[in-house]
């Protein structure tokens, strides 16, 4: 599902209003939605916005990509997001939000314990665990 922001007059701005949305959604669905992609490029979801798709993205256990990218959230939205995140999920976009190196490094135990998952970040560098033992 892609709901991407649009530059210009038909912009996107879901926020936290549009994250309850999709939420509920994911809750009211629980095991009979298959979404495999959901891209929420720019929408400016924030914290609050993360946090509350979160709590809607542990009932689909089929999400493999999620793509955050620009939505304005630090690290408080990472953790929350890592933490409730479907296991099946392998692709996670966060690049240009407000999550800096530290943040990154202060969780990386948290991802590399997350089956499977290619993490993209702000940094040049790449966390990527795939089938490590």
């Amino acid at each position: 599902m892609n709901l991407d922001s649009n530059e210009g007059p038909n912009k996107n701005i879901l926020g936290s209003k549009g994250a309850y949305s999709i939420r509920e959604y994911f809750i009211n669905k629980r095991n009979s939605c298959t979404l495999n992609y959901l891209y929420l490029k720019g929408c400016s979801l924030a914290n609050e916005g993360v946090i509350i798709l979160s709590e809607g993205l542990r009932c689909n256990q089929s999400l493999i990509g999620l793509n955050l990218r620009g939505n304005l959230f630090n690290k408080k939205g990472l953790i929350y997001l890592i933490k409730r995140a479907p296991r099946s999920l392998k692709e996670l976009d966060i690049s240009d939000n407000e999550i800096k190196d530290k943040g990154i490094i202060a969780f990386s135990e948290i991802l590399f314990n997350h089956n499977n998952i290619n993490f993209n970040s702000d940094s040049e560098d790449e966390i990527v665990r795939e089938n490590s033992p």
